[in-house]
């Protein structure tokens, strides 16, 4: 088995249900399940891992299954980061984070209700 240690393992060193399920694949499928996993910075839900589990008992577990599984059911998150610097000229000095969180959500919601596209 390879050593998921640094990936499953959390700080109270108690192993989380998807690495007792990942334990059962295969040498080379363990190896390719973590070069995705550190490819893409994720780590499977359990019910990823024992659908990959499953997957490798039936003898149908290799790279093309593993990208299914671990990309199926999950939306790309959108993030946008905006630096203060850019965002300070824009607020009063004393508007936290949350207010201006709030202010431009309330912005966003107001163009898309005018047509903005």
């Amino acid at each position: 088995m390879i050593p998921f240690r640094d990936l499953i393992f959390r700080q109270d060193n108690a192993v989380p249900n998807p690495a007792v399920e990942i334990s059962y694949l295969e040498r080379e499928q363990q190896s390719q399940l973590l070069e995705f996993m550190q490819k893409n910075s994720c780590a499977p839900s359990i019910n990823q891992a024992k659908r990959l589990k499953e997957l490798s008992q039936s003898g149908s577990l290799d790279l093309s299954a593993i990208n299914v599984v671990m990309t199926e059911g999950k939306a790309d998150p959108i993030k946008v980061t905006l630096p203060g610097k850019k965002l300070k000229q824009y607020f009063p000095v004393d508007y936290t984070p949350a207010q201006m969180e709030d202010v431009i959500l309330k912005l966003l919601k107001n163009w898309k209700l005018s047509g903005g596209q």
